[in-house]
């Protein structure tokens, strides 16, 4: 089951308050920037930066990814390793918890 519309609403709104804590300065945004969607159960947060070739298009990399479990009713924090894959990195009982361990990066898993 998806989220209510409220839900999306208010876990958007949380995610774009950490996308706004974490951007680069002003002056660099044209080169890196973060952007959040919300895709199913999952909060995305992506890298986005200008293409490699130069052709004014703009890459989107996965950063992190929290995923709430229904069924044991927690948040679990994801983060992409440089295989493409996604690894576990904690589980928490509620969003704000997630939030800050990812917004905090403790072990440098998400921001080198």
């Amino acid at each position: 089951m998806a989220f209510s519309e409220f839900e999306c609403a208010r876990y958007l709104k949380m995610m774009e308050q950490l996308v706004e804590d974490i951007r680069p300065p002003l002056a660099i945004r044209s080169e890196i920037d973060y952007v959040t969607e919300l895709e199913k159960q999952s909060l995305m947060l992506y890298e986005m930066s200008p293409s490699f070739s130069g052709d004014g298009t703009t890459q989107r990399f996965p950063v992190a990814k929290i995923t709430y479990v229904k069924t044991k009713k927690h948040w679990v924090l994801y983060g992409m390793r440089a295989s493409g894959k996604w690894m576990q990195h904690s589980t928490h009982h509620l969003l704000d918890l997630a939030i800050g361990t990812l917004k905090l990066d403790p072990d440098s898993n998400f921001f080198g």
